[in-house]
Order: C-alpha cells, then structure tokens, then sequence
C-alpha cells in the first residue's frame, strides 16, 4: 500500500482546547495487481468525524447529557458553555442527536443478526404505538430475547391491510438475513392477529400477552370495584364527626381514655379517605377496603361494650358520638355487601386462574386441559341462572369466549425457549420514549417531533455508556446519514402559500 493523497489540517474543538486533524489515503502500489490504484483506503479516525466542528468526545457527551439526564438543547447549550467553556448552537446539537438516532438505527441490524444467531432466531414482539392522541401511530416489532428493535412503519390507521403489509416487509426483513422465527407476542389485536396468520401461515405460534388478556376480561370487575370505593368513601366523608374531624373542628373531650379511643378510630376513617383508586387493579383492593371498615366498626361495638352501664352518665359525649358512628358505618357496610361479596366470588374465580396461567413449568398442552375445564365449570354457573351481578356474567362470558375460540395462545410461550409471557417491556420503553420527549422538547411540540423521530428513536439504547457512543458515532456511515437527514427535511418542508 503507498499514499496517495493526504488533507491539508484540519481544526477541531475538543475538551483540551482547540487542535488539527489530517488523514491520509493509501491505494494498491503493486503494478501486478489488479487493484493497482483502483481503490482508495482511509483509517478511521479515533478523535473526530471528517467537517465536524467538534471532535467525538463533544459529541459523545451531549448525547449522554440527552440520554441519560433526559436535557434540552438549551440547557445542554449552557452546560457545555458553564461546565467546559465550550460555545456550541441548538442548531448543533439537535442535528448531533439526529445523527446519533440514525446511527443507532443502521448499526441496531448488524448486532441484531449475530444475536439471532446465537439465540437461534427471534421472538417477536408487535405493538403499535400511540402516545399522543389525534396523531399518527408507529407499529413496532421488538426481539424480546434482545430487546433490539426490528421494524417501525408510521401508520394512520390499525386495518388488517396496513398490518398485513408490515408483516411483509418484517417477512422480508428475516428471510434476506436467514433469521429463524420463533413465535410472535402481542395484545390480540383483531387486524395483528389476522395480518400474521395471513402472512406467515396457521402454524406460526401466535402468543397473547397474558397481562392483555387478564385485564380484558377484568373490565367490569375494574369498574365495580373503582365503584364501591369511590362510593364508600363518599358516605364515610359525610359522617358528621369524620367531616369535622378533616375541618379541624371536631372538639376534645379531655382526661378521658374512651374518648382517645374513638378518636383513634375517626382518624382512621379519615385516613381512608387518601386511598387511591388503581387503573388495572387485579388485587380487587376494594374487598380490602371494605374490610378495613368492617374492623372499624368492629372495634367500635367492643369499645360500647367494654364501656360499664354504671359509667354510662360519665361518658355521655363519647357515647352519644359512638352511637352515631355505629349506625353510620353500619349503614354504609349493609348498603355495600352485595358488591363485596360479588367483588370476592370474582377473586376467587381469578385466584385459580391464575394458578392454571403461572404454572410456568407445566407444558401447554396440560395447561389447556385445566384452563377449558375451568372455563367449562364458570360457563355451567352461568347457565345454571343463579347468577345476577354484571360484571360477574360479563368476566365468564369474556373468559369463556377467548378460552374455547384460541386458549391454546395464552400457553404457546411455553413451547418456545424462555419466551416471555406479556409484551408489557414493550410497552414500558414506549412510556419512557414519550416521557423522555415530552421533558426534552416540551409538552407543546413533543407530539410531532415523535411522528418524525420515534422510528429512529425506538432504535436507541437509553443506557448506552458514553464509550458506547463515541463507538457508534465513529463507525457510522455518514454519507448515508446524509441521505437520510436531506430526505426527512424535505419531507418536512412546508408548500410556500402564494
């Protein structure tokens, strides 16, 4: 190899100060060959990218600030200016982020590829995401062995076309890189579960994420159960002494020991006021909560009995008030009984299915076996007509209904190799994407910055080491970056108005 051509220095900005780089390039020399000077060959450079004003380090480090302590542009801006008295432009350091996506995004498929390897294929997650309402969605497919994204298409709307078409390209995708499929896991959306049986045939294991499952057929239990506590509390905030108690004018009745009794357990009623109502609560807490009062009111009727009928006239006030607070929070425990007891069939019902979907060990095909005998016992009740709360007949017909059509896809994840058994990780990294945006580009703009960036984003590692990207952005491929960027600017750029 000789040189035949080499740069004129070249200034660069870095943490040291202010110095040049040159590069060199070498070609065949040997007259024999038959590359003889056909092809120019250049050494990467460890400090800094080639018309970058400032060097990899700089770089590096704006993406970690980005990263990990979740900054904007201007705040980046006055960090690097106060911290290492370097003078940089949000312009700068938007267009260092956007490379730095990118990048991630063409090397994210070189390291996918060795791990499928290894991992002797993949198992794939599909989701869509739509964090903000109004605004278009993203359908993203995710290795759950590798947590590497593997496809991100921008969609208007979820039809079984659009879903059919993804699953293509992502069919594509695998068999140009000889990648084996496993299985696929989602939410069993209707048009993803017909796309990837339409696609990739009726043998493909099609799992349902168990999380999914559980909290469609919770939806009225949910509802009841946000009802008796939402309701409960209401009558115990209109107890008299409980609502002067929160006032601040619940008067004292001193140097007596029933009295500090009684008001010990006012302010736990009061205290029941701060608790909160869950979103997916598949604990039912409101059977606890309705316990919670039932031993209120117990220890109120020990504390009337303990009081002796000879000190009766001693303790007028406390007893005066005791009574109140017994026929209250009997009432308010008569009027909500039936929906308790509603509330603990349904957890019984959920307790021994759950036992049938946990048995992680058990093979599916016995798991199934369990799950259609349970599903057949709740569906004989349900007929037997002694049923009469709603959400009860509205959980069995849910159960029922997924079991017989397509159980066997709740128990699959047990036949492929430590599979997971919900897409919640998946849905987890959307959250803290959108988080992430919303704190770095504000809660304004943070909508359609996510429709141009998040399939990019979604390629990012967001605990990269900053040695890890000084790695990426050293070996990327700049011109192709180039490209990419040129490209989504124009698609940006807004028709001039006459």
């Amino acid at each position: 190899m000789i040189i035949c051509s080499h740069s004129t220095p070249s200034r660069v900005i870095g943490f040291e100060g202010i110095y040049y780089t040159k590069y060199k390039e070498y070609t065949c020399g040997d007259e024999d060959c038959s590359r003889y000077r056909k092809k120019k060959f250049r050494a990467h450079n460890p400090w800094r990218i080639d018309r970058h004003k400032f060097d990899l380090k700089i770089e590096s480090e704006v993406i970690q600030q980005r990263l990990n302590m979740k900054m904007t542009c201007s705040e980046i801006k006055k960090l690097m200016e106060i911290q290492f008295n370097i003078k940089m432009i949000e312009k700068t350091i938007g267009n260092i982020v956007s490379r730095h996506e990118i990048a991630s995004k063409l090397e994210n498929n070189l390291h996918l590829f060795e791990e499928s390897r290894k991992n002797n294929g993949i198992f794939v997650g599909v989701d869509a995401i739509a964090p903000f309402k109004g605004e278009d969605k993203h359908v993203v497919a995710i290795d759950h062995y590798t947590d590497r994204t593997l496809l991100v298409e921008r969609i208007q709307s979820e039809n079984t076309d659009v879903h059919i078409e993804f699953q293509q390209k992502l069919k594509k995708l695998t068999s140009q890189n000889n990648i084996n499929v496993l299985g696929f896991m989602s939410d069993d959306h209707v048009a993803q579960r017909k796309a990837i049986q339409l696609v990739w045939g009726p043998k493909m294991k099609h799992c349902r994420c168990l999380f999914h499952f559980q909290k469609r057929i919770m939806l009225e239990p949910f509802n009841l159960n946000r009802k008796l506590k939402t309701k409960m509390k209401a009558r115990i905030r209109k107890i008299t002494y409980v609502k002067q108690m929160r006032e601040g004018n619940l008067t004292h009745v001193k140097n007596s020991a029933p009295w500090e009794y009684l008001h010990g357990l006012i302010n736990d009623l009061v205290a029941l006021q701060t608790w909160r109502n869950k979103r997916n609560d598949t604990s039912l807490e409101g059977i606890m909560f309705y316990e919670r009062v039932s031993d209120i009111y117990l220890l109120l009727t020990d504390l009337k009995r303990n009081i002796p009928s000879s000190l009766e006239d001693t303790y007028k006030i406390e007893i005066k008030r005791l009574n109140v607070l017994l026929k209250e929070v009997k009432s308010i425990l008569t009027t909500f009984k039936e929906h308790h007891e509603d509330l603990l069939r349904i957890k019984e019902y959920h307790s021994r299915l759950k036992d049938i979907l946990e048995a992680h060990e058990e093979p599916s095909e016995i798991g199934l076996k369990r799950l259609i005998i349970f599903a057949k016992d709740l569906e004989a009740r349900l007929k037997s007509g002694t049923i009469s709360c709603d959400a009860e007949i509205f959980y069995i017909k849910q159960l029922c209904s997924f079991v017989f059509d397509r159980g066997e896809s709740l128990l699959q994840y047990r036949d492929i190799k430590n599979a997971n058994n919900t897409n919640n990780l998946q849905e987890t990294k959307f959250k803290k994407m959108k988080h992430s945006v919303r704190r770095t580009q504000g809660i304004a703009s943070a909508p359609r910055y996510l429709q141009h960036h998040a399939k990019y984003m979604l390629f990012v590692n967001p605990d990269a080491s900053r040695e890890e990207i000084r790695q990426t952005l050293m070996n990327a491929d700049y011109k192709a970056i180039a490209k990419i960027m040129k490209e989504d600017r124009a698609l940006r750029k807004r028709p001039l108005s006459r």
